[in-house]
């Protein structure tokens, strides 16, 4: 249930954000150029995008595998955490290595 209260409130802060901006810039590009460079508005974006991709994995697996038992769950919530922590790790030493050539 707190899910789906999350995700409409999401929906509802982009709405919001979207709404705001075009109303204040009257145009759709440069609506967009703004939406991409201020900090809150990326922040909502991304936080959409995070609830998005949320809802379409749980509706993927509710669709290609049912309902999970907890021990099933818990053994996919550790393999996105091991995940998880391998791609930030090998975003941390790809960014070392972009930053140390000058």
């Amino acid at each position: 249930k707190s899910v789906k209260v999350y995700f409409c409130l999401s929906v509802v802060a982009l709405a919001a954000v979207i709404h705001f901006e075009y109303k204040k810039q009257k145009d759709f590009y440069n609506t967009m150029i703004t939406l991409q460079t201020k900090p809150f508005e990326v922040l909502v974006l991304c936080n959409f995008v995070l609830v998005l991709t949320d809802l379409l994995c749980l509706l993927f697996i509710k669709f290609f595998f049912g309902e999970l038992r907890t021990v099933e769950v818990s053994y996919l919530y550790e393999q996105f955490i091991q995940s998880l922590v391998s791609i930030l790790i090998v975003f941390y030493f790809l960014s070392i290595d972009i930053t140390d050539k000058k």
